[in-house]
């Protein structure tokens, strides 16, 4: 499994882009990956946010994510396409 932090600014980090290879899939690893890096760096004191679609947020919920205040922060199409 994979992702990017995308960003870590003013005690704020941002992740996204996870994967993991199709023959890897369903086994847990893009979880353990996201509960690792959260807990890295909330051990430096930073919010921790995932940028992703609507419809992933099920996903980064079973990871121990939330929506709101520290959680998912969710990157639909529309602001996509308005950052040009």
């Amino acid at each position: 499994a994979s992702a990017t932090v995308m960003a870590d600014i003013n005690g704020s980090v941002f992740i996204s882009l996870v994967a993991t290879k199709r023959e890897s899939r369903g086994k847990g690893e893009a979880k353990k990956l996201l509960r690792r890096l959260g807990i890295f760096f909330e051990k430096q004191g930073k919010e921790v946010s995932i940028l992703c679609k609507p419809e992933l947020s099920p996903f980064y919920r079973k990871a121990g994510f939330y929506e709101g205040g520290k959680a998912i922060t969710v990157f639909s199409e529309k602001i996509k396409n308005n950052i040009s």
